[in-house]
């Protein structure tokens, strides 16, 4: 899939272009989700601003080799175990799958799975803390929040007779949270999709901080923003080629709002009297699966 030359929706010229970052990273509060992830709330919105420009450390080159591609319901981690293990070739020498993706995400499910995440976690740390306290069981957090988040984060995916996801945030929530562990985590690349570089930002975050604390501090190989789904959804909510083919100035700040979501991530994590660390650490690498345009050229042209 990642290699087949497939035309975009509405092939047209496309003009050569750098990647080019936007002035100012938009805050994560700003988002309509709300959510304003911990990791940033350790640095001001001038820190920010200030530290832009330096914080970028290019990660280390993707591996080689064969990559198992996003698939919808199709490259959970029993496939990825599958994927990798995989031996071919006369002698049975050649290995598998040297990086596999996730199934694709989106960014505005990100977000609510991770305001029901903090909301059971801080639910369950208050709790924890009256009984320390009183000796008592306290139910004062088991509200209609609290509940909602249970059902989300219960780790079950209901499904209709047709097989349909009933609740979408169930099935994002098992795979970010559940369907992995820290030797899979370490060589996958989580797929996201959007369309607006505030929402993105928010997303890449909240995946960072779910996933450290969910898999020992181990962090994704990479994520990756859907630019090539040509289906019916990406057309009706503006991602994935169509995004590309409407505005490929948003498909760019978006891809930079998420590089700079991920370098200030992890500058935070490191704090600044870590820099040596900070730029030695390895970071998530940033990609985007995009779908070949008519021309070759033009695909070249895009990418750069």
């Amino acid at each position: 899939e990642m290699a087949s030359p497939s035309p975009s929706p509405s092939p047209r010229a496309k003009r050569p272009r750098r990647l080019s970052r936007p002035p100012s990273l938009p805050s994560p509060s700003s988002n309509g989700g709300g959510v304003v992830p911990s990791a940033t709330r350790t640095r001001s919105a001038a820190d920010g601003a200030s530290l832009q420009s330096s914080l970028h450390v290019p990660s280390p080159p993707p591996p080689k080799g064969i990559y198992l591609a996003p698939m919808v319901r199709g490259s959970e981690l029993a496939m990825r175990m599958l994927a990798r293990g995989h031996r071919h070739g006369d002698d049975g020498a050649a290995g598998g799958a040297s990086l596999c993706y996730s199934p694709m995400l989106r960014d505005h499910e990100v977000i609510s799975v991770h305001q029901a995440w903090r909301r059971l976690r801080c639910s369950t740390a208050s709790g924890e803390s009256s009984r320390s306290g009183s000796g008592e069981h306290d139910t004062s957090g088991t509200g209609s929040d609290t509940a909602s988040s249970l059902a989300i984060l219960s780790g079950q995916v209901e499904m209709d007779a047709a097989g349909r996801t009933v609740n979408s945030l169930q099935e994002t929530a098992y795979l970010l949270l559940r369907d992995s562990n820290p030797k899979d985590m370490a060589n996958l690349v989580i797929q996201i999709c959007g369309c607006d570089p505030k929402a993105l930002v928010n997303a890449t975050t909240a995946i960072l901080e779910m996933v450290a604390a969910t898999y020992d501090g181990v962090l994704p190989s990479g994520i990756d923003l859907n630019l090539g789904c040509p289906q019916e959804c990406a057309s009706r909510d503006n991602f994935g080629a169509f995004l590309v083919e409407r505005n490929e100035d948003g498909a760019v700040d978006c891809i930079g709002a998420m590089r700079d979501a991920i370098d200030k991530y992890m500058y935070c994590v490191v704090g600044d009297d870590n820099r040596n660390e900070y730029a030695q650490r390895p970071r998530p690498r940033l990609s985007a699966k995009m779908r070949l345009l008519e021309h070759t050229r033009d695909s070249i042209a895009f990418a750069k």
